[in-house]
């Protein structure tokens, strides 16, 4: 084949890069609008969603370079669905990791005086942004595959994109509610509040009902690959769960109680006449 003949195959498989690209973007722009507001100050004080503001979201500077480098993965040949989702979510740490860089300066971002803050800050930031990636991209790669021949499939990668982006929103108020209450580099640690408490109930019991609800789905519409992406979302956001407990006890063993000691009880010592039974 000569290199004009080559040319119809390349636009071909373009075409197919740019439109699983394209479909990827879109899903994840749902799920990060989706975790938008379900984090924003508003609903978190039950007052109202925060609709503009989860717009507004969309368009930072994260979200568009991501979107670039998704589109430039599109180009590439050889690469099918599952593996473009992949290299989104690589593009997803890089793009949130090198905006932050830029923006900031690198000492802020990475961390000079109050490095280990501006880390953890930086660090909690990339694994949302990530995981909403994670979320979006894998739910348009189970729908692109799906939607020709099992249209009930196509469905559920749909309805488990949603729930899984409302799932990651309560994964990263959990994990802020964590770092809020222990993570100090001087002085004592707090108690935490019985408000605390509470958040941690809330939160935890969503990052772990939504999965399993995302694994009844997937059973229920025979999807084997949203089977295994739910089940990995519940085993992770389980263990972050227990590991983020509030209070950090909460799943810890109390020490033992003492049995109650009798006032009535004498002391029988040998060689006296003391003693019960002579």
């Amino acid at each position: 084949m000569n290199p004009v003949e080559k040319f119809p195959s390349f636009f071909a498989r373009s075409r197919s890069g740019i439109r699983d690209s394209a479909a990827m973007i879109v899903f994840t722009a749902i799920a990060l609008f989706v975790a938008g507001l379900v984090t924003s100050e508003g609903a978190v004080n039950g007052a109202r969603l925060d609709v503009v503001g989860s717009v507004i979201r969309l368009a930072s500077p994260a979200v568009g370079v991501w979107a670039i480098l998704v589109l430039a993965i599109g180009l590439l040949g050889g690469v099918g669905v599952a593996g473009r989702a992949a290299f989104a979510i690589v593009a997803a740490v890089v793009s949130s990791v090198a905006v932050s860089v830029a923006t900031s300066g690198p000492n802020d971002a990475l961390g000079d005086g109050a490095g280990a803050i501006s880390l953890s800050a930086l660090g909690v930031r990339t694994v949302g942004f990530a995981s909403v990636v994670a979320i979006g991209s894998f739910g348009a790669a189970m729908f692109l595959r799906n939607r020709s021949d099992e249209r009930p499939r196509a469905v559920a990668a749909i309805v488990i994109t949603f729930l899984l982006a409302v799932g990651a929103s309560g994964a990263s108020a959990l994990i802020l509610n964590w770092l809020n209450i222990y993570f100090r580099l001087f002085g004592t640690t707090p108690e935490p509040s019985a408000s605390d408490a509470d958040t941690y109930l809330r939160t935890a019991g969503l990052v772990v009902v939504v999965p399993v609800v995302c694994l009844v789905v997937a059973i229920v519409f025979n999807a084997r690959s949203l089977v295994v992406l739910s089940a990995v979302f519940l085993v992770g956001w389980s263990l972050a769960a227990v590991i983020l407990a509030v209070p950090q006890d909460r799943f810890t063993p109390g020490p033992e109680t003492p049995a109650p000691v009798n006032s009535n009880y004498q002391p029988c010592y040998s060689g006296s006449n003391n003693c019960e039974g002579g």
